[in-house]
């Protein structure tokens, strides 16, 4: 058989066509996951999930989950932010607490509970040690740890 003796039928290239179509607007989505692991154990971690839907969206949906296995894991959603500037930074509160800033918002999370909830901003200096913030870097989303400041050398 010839090569040139092959076509496509029209009713074929029409129903495919549409998909074919939508396969760049998909690939423009974004769906990023990076997990803070409490002491290096991947059973105790505070996991950010970070969705922008659409390719001219510009905002990111985020959703904390809260794990310490066996005894829990809960997904909890956070605020939209603009998807452009999607830092979470992360601080210790206690062992099993902490606070996240999102911008203007803040929050608390227990591990002990698996819960989080909003919180108002904390008075000066009352926000906990920073452990790091999830970020994008390099074209990755992941925990970024907070760097350790030379002795005597104040932070800020």
């Amino acid at each position: 058989m010839d090569t040139a003796e092959l076509t496509i039928p029209m009713s074929f290239r029409f129903r495919f066509a549409p998909l074919l179509l939508a396969v760049p607007l998909l690939a423009a989505c974004e769906q990023d996951r990076a997990a803070y692991m409490i002491d290096d154990n991947s059973d105790h971690a505070l996991t950010l999930q970070r969705e922008v839907k659409y390719p001219w969206s510009d905002k990111a949906e985020l959703a904390l989950v809260v794990a310490r296995f066996p005894e829990c894991q809960r997904r909890h959603e956070m605020k939209p932010q603009p998807a452009a500037s999607s830092k979470v930074s992360l601080y210790a509160l206690g062992e099993r607490s902490f606070a996240l800033q999102q911008g203007k918002n803040w929050y608390l999370a227990d591990t002990q509970t698996c819960t989080l909830q909003a919180a108002e901003p904390p008075a000066e200096g009352g926000g906990g040690k920073l452990i790091g913030a999830w970020q994008k870097r390099d074209g990755t989303y992941s925990f970024v740890p907070a760097t350790a400041e030379p002795a005597g050398k104040p932070a800020g």
